[in-house]
């Protein structure tokens, strides 16, 4: 069983605890068989829609409820400040770590990041000198540092991937789109705006935006932990403060 769908499990049956219900209870909310709930919360797994149903009946929200397993999540591995110093030097170091991360083996890594195997050899030491993994026979790797990770706060590392996220972006927006754009079937959003709030207005705004923000951060982390290779990569900048397109230059 993954870790964190346990953990999530484990929110679950105490929602169900708290709220005096036992496993036929929440089957015939459900609709379906109590030995096929004893099953899902026991020994199947749950996909995200199982999750969201469930939680649903308890009257909570899939995000609600990844929220409550991160009470038991393991302490974020903070990186030493050598290691931010690799990946701050050359951010593609931090390409190929998450791509470990997310599971690809030697072979992969070749075909995924477009290495030769003598090049691939070569940063993986590098990696492994800073003691993030340790390579092992029949070119296998084991992580040393294990997700989830953070960052320090206005170190290197963030100075770094901010500026790199930033130059990104702008490239991205400056070259692909010429007006608001909004895709339904890829779900790509490009929209400038300028709004007429209220001081207050303005606060539950920036509020609301990061709580859809924090929703999405949590179904991220979960698609993490599964290495789920056929995650599409999604980034973007949420900036909400008293600037106008038409303040002096």
């Amino acid at each position: 069983m993954k870790i964190e769908e346990a953990k999530i499990k484990t929110s679950l049956k105490n929602l169900m605890k708290e709220q005096g219900l036992q496993y036929d209870d929440l089957a015939k909310k459900l609709r379906v068989s109590t030995a096929t709930v004893k099953r899902r919360l026991n020994k199947g797994e749950l996909s995200i829609s199982d999750l969201s149903d469930i939680a649903s009946c308890l009257g909570t929200s899939f995000y609600d409820l990844v929220e409550l397993s991160k009470n038991n999540t393991q302490k974020a591995y903070l990186f030493t400040e050598e290691q931010e110093k690799l990946f701050a030097g050359d951010l593609n170091y931090l390409l190929l770590f998450r791509s470990i991360v997310m599971g690809l083996n030697f072979t992969q890594l070749k075909e995924y990041l477009g290495l030769k195997e003598s090049e691939l050899r070569k940063k993986l030491r590098h990696l492994e000198e800073v003691e993030l993994i340790q390579l092992m026979p029949r070119d296998r790797i084991y992580q040393l540092a294990r997700f989830p990770f953070k960052w320090r706060e206005d170190g290197l590392l963030q100075k770094a991937y901010h500026q790199k996220n930033l130059q990104s972006i702008f490239r991205t927006i400056s070259t692909r789109y010429k007006s608001s754009t909004y895709d339904e079937d890829t779900g790509t959003l490009c929209k400038p705006f300028e709004l007429l709030l209220t001081p207050e207005q303005r606060k539950i705004f920036s509020r609301e935006l990061t709580e859809v923000l924090t929703k999405y951060q949590n179904l991220s982390r979960l698609e993490l932990n599964t290495k789920n290779l056929k995650g599409v990569t999604v980034s973007g900048i949420i900036h909400a403060d008293n600037f106008s397109i038409w303040d002096a230059n």
